[in-house]
């Protein structure tokens, strides 16, 4: 939605925030997009943000998100918010 992502692996978790419901205004391009990674089992709230630690990990699970979007035809990415919002 918003062109937010995120993906769930063994315990981590890989998320984009790319635009939220209520923010207006012109976006940034989907390619300019910073992943943010975390650990689920050792921090279940999501505060510890360890892109910065594992780019690999990172990287591979932006793959795998791209390989599922692709696989189930979320490509192209929607991006626009509904005209009623």
């Amino acid at each position: 939605m918003f062109g937010n992502r995120a993906l769930y692996q063994d315990g981590w978790f890989a998320r984009v925030l790319h635009r939220a419901p209520s923010q207006t205004g012109k976006q940034k391009p989907l390619e300019d997009d910073v992943w943010d990674l975390y650990n689920v089992k050792e921090d279940f709230s999501l505060v510890n943000n360890l892109a910065d630690e594992y780019p690999e990990r990172v990287a591979a699970m932006e793959a795998t998100f791209m390989e599922e979007a692709e696989k189930y035809n979320v490509l192209p990415m929607p991006t626009r918010r509904p005209p009623r919002l």
